[in-house]
């Protein structure tokens, strides 16, 4: 299905944004309603509070399940190579028009903030 391959190419690039602190680029990942009430510099803080997100080396997903046509959204998870070992993800994508946004992010059971 090519919205998968979408959906995990955009958690790729958000990845890949994160780990080289392209913040602003990260944070244009995000989904409208998350930017409506979170602004850059909260982002960026809420980010580098979460250390196995900021300090991974590469990215993996794992799993991943399509859940509506109608109202696209995509769950996927992943594992995070860090210095300390490796450590599970947790992403949600919406698509409320032509491109996938991230609308929530979890990485080892700690939540980004919505």
């Amino acid at each position: 299905i090519l919205g998968t391959r979408e959906a995990a190419a955009q958690t790729d690039a958000f990845m890949a944004d994160i780990r080289g602190e392209r913040f602003e680029q990260a944070y244009n990942r995000m989904s409208p309603s998350y930017r409506a009430n979170n602004d850059l510099s909260t982002f960026t803080r809420a980010v580098r509070e979460m250390e196995a997100l900021t300090a991974h080396t590469a990215s993996t997903v794992t799993m991943f399940r399509y859940e509506s046509l109608e109202h696209p959204t995509a769950p996927l998870g992943g594992m995070l190579q860090t210095p300390n070992g490796t450590i599970q993800f947790n992403i949600r994508l919406v698509k409320p028009g032509e491109t996938w946004f991230i609308e929530a992010l979890s990485v080892g059971g700690v939540d980004l903030g919505s």
